[in-house]
């Protein structure tokens, strides 16, 4: 009920004030893209302080000014979900951000946490949003790591992890998004693996307080940072304002998917169309397609492979068992935690299990043999798709 009236209230906000843009709430918070005239944008924020001054006197608000009308969005959409950033960890499984041990600093204490030898840098923004920028601390300084992920849901299996665990145990660990949120959720869900279990721990954990673009803004030539930022609106990516056109050049580490020649826009919406195991099936990441060779990937589209799927990676598979603690059953409400119990006839949430062993297959005829079923299901794995 609390998340509906708020999404009630914030269409009628933007309605009434003219903003479009596109967002995401949940029981945990709200995240929005919007866009707008300047004086309807920060009237729109400040009617979410004089709402929930509570919630939002301390929100970190980003503006970005004099963009044109050709990249500013036509409607307000904003989606009920169960977790902000989709980890498949919602409900008492979702990471809680209230009790996190992991610290924000401004973009110049960042800046000088990349030049520590014991730090490491993790990127937890989408494996193809990392391909075309990301941060490069300097020589001698903190080791970056990349996640390789396809999609959010992936990252706390990353986490999970041993290989992964090795990497950062007692480290300072350095984490870092576009603007912030998904920084949010995965410096929480560390604090409180760590928190699990005892014979792994880090030395700290840190974000960047307002992610990539308030650190660009810091850093106007750059700084550490490498290439470009992945946007998801109409402006596709964002460069530090006073790096020349030399120096961008120079950091292109992405390639087109098809000529292999170095390019770093994604234009024309093209996808990746390899296959994962199940339940993925298609990768369907976006992939860089030159201008060249757009015409191929629109006459051939099934050529197209990401990076990831050209390597043969595949994401680890186990999710980690998160600790259910008291707070995470209750929900402040008007300033008191009360228990929520879980309404009549509501879906109870199942604890994680191991894969099944056994495969259900239905619409088989009368009469068949073992041979028939293998070759039947061996032909529908390699077509991608599932038989029943």
């Amino acid at each position: 009920k609390e998340a509906s009236a708020a999404l009630k209230y914030v269409l009628a906000l933007g309605t009434q004030l003219g903003v479009c843009g596109r967002g995401r709430l949940a029981r945990e918070g709200i995240n929005c893209t919007l866009s707008g005239s300047a004086e309807s944008v920060r009237a729109f924020c400040q009617g979410l302080r004089d709402w929930k001054p509570d919630l939002f006197n301390n929100t970190d608000f980003k503006f970005t000014d004099g963009l044109p009308n050709s990249k500013k969005f036509k409607a307000l959409t904003i989606r009920k979900t169960e977790e902000l950033v989709a980890y498949g960890l919602a409900g008492e499984r979702a990471p809680m951000l209230a009790t996190s041990a992991a610290k924000h600093v401004e973009a110049t204490e960042y800046h000088e946490l990349l030049k520590r030898p014991d730090a490491v840098v993790i990127d937890v923004r989408n494996a193809y949003e990392s391909a075309i920028g990301h941060f490069q601390p300097p020589k001698g300084g903190a080791t970056l790591i990349d996640p390789k992920m396809r999609n959010s849901r992936e990252f706390p299996k990353w986490l999970n992890d041993e290989s992964t665990k090795a990497a950062i145990k007692g480290k300072k660990v350095l984490m870092y998004c576009t603007g912030g949120i998904r920084c949010e959720r995965a410096t929480a869900l560390l604090d409180e693996i760590q928190k699990a279990e005892p014979s792994f721990k880090v030395e700290d954990i840190t974000m960047v307080r307002g992610g990539i673009e308030r650190y660009m803004r810091t850093f106007p030539e750059g700084g550490f940072w490498k290439g470009k930022n992945y946007l998801f609106d109409r402006r596709f990516e964002q460069v530090p304002e006073a790096k020349s056109q030399a120096a961008l050049a120079a950091d292109i580490e992405s390639w087109c998917c098809l000529c292999s020649q170095p390019w770093a826009e994604y234009r024309g919406q093209f996808k990746c169309a390899g296959s994962l195991p199940p339940p993925t099936g298609k990768c369907a990441v976006p992939v860089i397609v030159c201008k060249a060779c757009q015409p191929a990937a629109a006459a051939n589209p099934s050529a197209l492979r990401c990076p990831l799927c050209q390597e043969g990676y595949i994401a680890p598979q186990s999710l980690p068992e998160m600790v259910v603690h008291p707070e995470k059953k209750k929900r402040l409400i008007g300033g008191q935690a009360k228990t929520v119990a879980p309404a009549k006839g509501a879906k109870r949430e199942r604890p994680l299990s191991a894969p099944a062993s056994r495969l259900f297959v239905g619409g088989m005829p009368y009469v068949t043999d073992a041979t028939s079923v293998r070759a039947t299901l061996a032909a529908a794995a390699a077509a991608g798709g599932a038989c029943g």
